[in-house]
């Protein structure tokens, strides 16, 4: 029963422990760029209880086939009580042969340590490999992460918590030519109807003629020339005339064969 008790008490240290540990992180976690960007990452730091922060380094690596670190800055966490804190040169630097960056930051005189959480230093890089995935890992500097305030000035367990930045491949497009569009014109064409006319046709009649050359000497024979003459329709008015004549001469005929009719009955009587 001890002995269960003794492992129980134990392992809750254990999780004591590691709730009361301070955190230092690379954000964002995960970034995406291409190639000829410039990126910026945080290393930042929470202390989870009564933490005194006075003192705070890392060495961070990062793959340098395609990233290139351009500046590492200082961020305001150990100085947002107001007072100064002071940069070791060395080893604070950047090292792209090698791809890592280390940092170390203290504050000045016998003053009380930080607590909260806050913005450590900022590094940028620029993009120089096509694609890939470069890590960005926390390792200590020397041993050493972050310590607390005088007169203690002892470690303070640390959770560290790493980055990704990945490297998209860009895409070439090949432009293609588009082909000028053709407008098609389209031309109608409008008949105009043409208005038959019925004409009577001319009768001809075909009157031929001889004629002899006498011609002392061997000719070519006579040419029989084959002329055609219209004959004009008698016009309307010639027309009813006859028949007006016609009739006419009926209507006497009709008369005196009347007169003679008569003429016999009377005869007759």
């Amino acid at each position: 029963m001890k002995q269960v008790v003794l492992i129980g008490s134990a392992i809750m240290c254990v999780f004591a422990t590691s709730a009361l540990a301070a955190q230092m992180s690379v954000e964002p976690v995960y970034q995406e760029a291409f190639q000829g960007d410039n990126i910026t990452v945080n290393v930042t730091v929470a202390t989870e209880g009564a933490e005194n922060i006075y003192a705070a380094s890392y060495t961070l690596y990062f793959n340098n086939t395609l990233l290139n670190a351009t500046s590492l800055d200082k961020g305001p966490f150990l100085t947002q009580d107001g007072n100064p804190s002071n940069i070791p040169d060395p080893p604070t630097g950047i090292d792209n042969a090698a791809g890592a960056i280390k940092y170390g930051e203290c504050k000045a005189g016998v003053v009380p340590g930080i607590t909260g959480y806050g913005v450590l230093s900022t590094i940028t890089f620029q993009v120089i490999g096509e694609e890939g995935i470069s890590q960005l890992d926390l390792s200590d500097l020397n041993l050493a992460l972050l310590y607390s305030a005088p007169p203690e000035y002892v470690p303070v367990p640390t959770t560290l918590n790493n980055g990704t930045c990945e490297i998209g491949a860009i895409i070439k497009q090949t432009p293609t030519s588009t082909p000028p569009t053709t407008a098609t014109i389209v031309t109608a064409s409008v008949q105009t109807p043409t208005a038959i006319l019925n004409t009577p046709a001319p009768t001809a009649t075909v009157i031929r003629t001889t004629a002899t050359l006498p011609s002392p000497s061997p000719s070519p024979p006579s040419t029989i020339l084959i002329s055609p003459t219209t004959t004009a329709s008698k016009p309307p008015s010639e027309e009813e005339s006859e028949e007006n004549n016609k009739l006419s001469g009926f209507k006497a005929v009709f008369t005196i064969t009347g007169l003679f009719i008569l003429l016999i009955l009377k005869k007759g009587m």
